[in-house]
């Protein structure tokens, strides 16, 4: 009992304002007591209405964690497995138990690998692979996956051996910048610090998801910014040549991964457009302000000097995507005249007659019936370009600016633009042979390439003679041979790296060819 109930006196009441004598945390935390029990309400009341349930998809970071699986046994068949790679079932894979008189060969890379065998070329390599007359079955699976680079397919090859494979194909070196600023990417979404715990914690409720939803709904910006571009911008050589030297480290790990599971690897290398700009490009750091200004002035006469049609669609560059080779409701004025390539690429008779994911004879590309706009204003620009119909003047200025060019080329000869500039120059010049050095220099000192390069393919070589046992596919050189000048376009490719589907189709069969003799009993 209180002093003031055994005296029976009644307690003072409380003075206003009372309240403000409280700890602010617990003032803040009464405050907070209404809009958490709203909130409560809400998330309740959407799991009681299923509304804004986790997506089915895997996040994106799955593949950079060693930990995460991209294998799972499959529940319904023992001894199967399923793949993790998309978190979607129709894209996902269910693999069946190993069967000991049946040859097993995993596919390992990105976009390219995922398309190989797939769309009208679906099962093309093993059904190349079984038309042999070898007594013993082959199946190919497939665990190419968009976007992945050497980083996440070596994560991936070491979890592939629990499916006993007889054979891997590594065809990977496209995405090795593209992989790196994703990651990035994700490495800045995932700061450890409290305001990011609780963001993600946030992120997680249906509420959250409702509301993200609604929001993604709205009208998006007008412009899209690649992350890898923005990663990337003023990336100098001495940083690029970091990531080559990471990708070369990749290859030997999983040259590794293959010996110690005793499986036969078939290391390749990629084909790329030579004919795609580079991304990235920056001046020799060394240079003096003055030496900067004369090569600025010089890369601008050059480019004045190549005739506008020429160069249209190449400066600036309007970059193709592969799905845009089929997603348009026009045809091109007239059938493109590009170059007659050489070989297989050359005489490959048309797929599956007039549809959008066919070949035309002589071609390998699809359907002109199919294409958007870009692809046809960028083929008929190529066109031109390969044609080479000059004036007298034209030729004039050409000539002149070779000189020009040379300067250019002695004063910062690893400039990615200015370099592709000079592709440009000496090949409508005539010296097509040239034209493909400089293209495909370009190439190599690009300073975030999203395709391969002499400088990835070179460390693929190396990692190939320091390594006997593998078996070694210069898929680059034999395509190059197949090209006038060993100058690879969009003859055989759609964009910057992806292959036409004519031309992946001999490349399955170029792969069976090599593939046949590791796989003999």
């Amino acid at each position: 009992m209180s002093s003031e109930q055994a005296s029976g006196h009644e307690p003072e009441p409380a003075p206003a304002g009372a309240s403000a004598a409280r700890p602010w945390p617990l003032r803040v935390a009464l405050a907070l007591v209404p809009l958490l029990l709203l909130v409560g309400g809400v998330e309740l009341a959407f799991v009681v209405l299923d509304v804004g349930a986790p997506p089915s998809a895997l996040p994106l970071s799955r593949g950079f964690d060693p930990d995460a699986p991209y294998l799972v046994p499959d529940p319904e068949v023992p001894g199967g497995w399923r793949t993790q790679l998309f978190g979607d079932g129709g894209a996902d894979q269910r693999i069946p138990p190993k069967c000991d008189d049946v040859a097993r060969v995993i596919l390992l890379g990105g976009s390219n690998v995922q398309f190989f065998p797939e769309m009208l070329l679906r099962r093309r390599l093993e059904e190349l692979l079984n038309a042999s007359g070898d007594a013993r079955e082959v199946e190919v699976i497939n665990l190419g996956r968009e976007g992945y680079a050497s980083e996440r397919v070596s994560i991936l090859m070491r979890q592939a051996r629990v499916l006993r494979p007889d054979v891997f194909v590594l065809y990977s070196g496209h995405n090795e910048f593209i992989e790196r600023g994703f990651a990035m990417e994700l490495e800045g979404l995932a700061e450890r610090d409290v305001f990011a715990s609780v963001r993600n914690t946030l992120a997680n409720t249906r509420l959250f998801r409702v509301l993200a939803s609604a929001r993604r709904s709205l009208p998006s910006a007008p412009e899209a910014i690649d992350p890898a571009s923005q990663a990337f911008a003023g990336i100098a050589r001495e940083q690029t040549e970091r990531y080559f030297d990471a990708y070369e480290q990749n290859l030997r790990r999983m040259v590794a991964l293959a010996a110690e599971a005793d499986v036969p690897l078939l290391l390749c290398t990629v084909v790329s457009n030579m004919l795609s700009p580079p991304y990235e490009s920056s001046p020799d750091p060394a240079l003096s302000e003055a030496q900067r200004a004369r090569a600025a002035t010089l890369r601008g006469e050059v480019l004045q000097a190549i005739p506008e049609r020429f160069r249209e669609h190449l400066r600036p560059p309007t970059r193709l995507w592969a799905r845009a080779w089929y997603t348009g409701e026009q045809a091109a004025d007239h059938a493109p005249q590009l170059r007659t390539l050489l070989g297989p690429l050359g005489f490959t008779a048309a797929m599956g007659g007039n549809t959008k994911s066919a070949s035309v004879n002589g071609a390998h590309w699809p359907d002109p019936r199919a294409w958007d706009d870009d692809v046809v204003q960028v083929i008929a620009s190529i066109e031109r370009f390969q044609a080479r119909e000059l004036s007298d003047v034209e030729r004039s200025n050409l000539e002149a600016a070779r000189a020009l060019s040379e300067e250019l080329f002695e004063l910062d000869p690893d400039n990615p633009n200015a370099l592709f500039d000079r592709g440009m120059l000496l090949w409508l010049s005539g010296d097509g042979r040239a034209a493909a050095e400089a293209f495909a220099l370009a190439a190599a000192r690009d300073r975030a390439p999203r395709s391969g390069n002499d400088s990835t393919n070179g460390r693929v070589r190396r990692v190939a003679g320091e390594h006997p046992e593998v078996s070694f596919f210069d898929v680059d050189a034999l395509f190059r041979e197949r090209h006038p000048d060993g100058l690879i376009g969009y003859e055989a490719t759609m964009d910057h790296c992806h292959l036409q589907p004519g031309a992946r189709a001999i490349l399955m069969a170029d792969f069976a060819e090599r593939l046949l003799p590791m796989l003999a009993p």
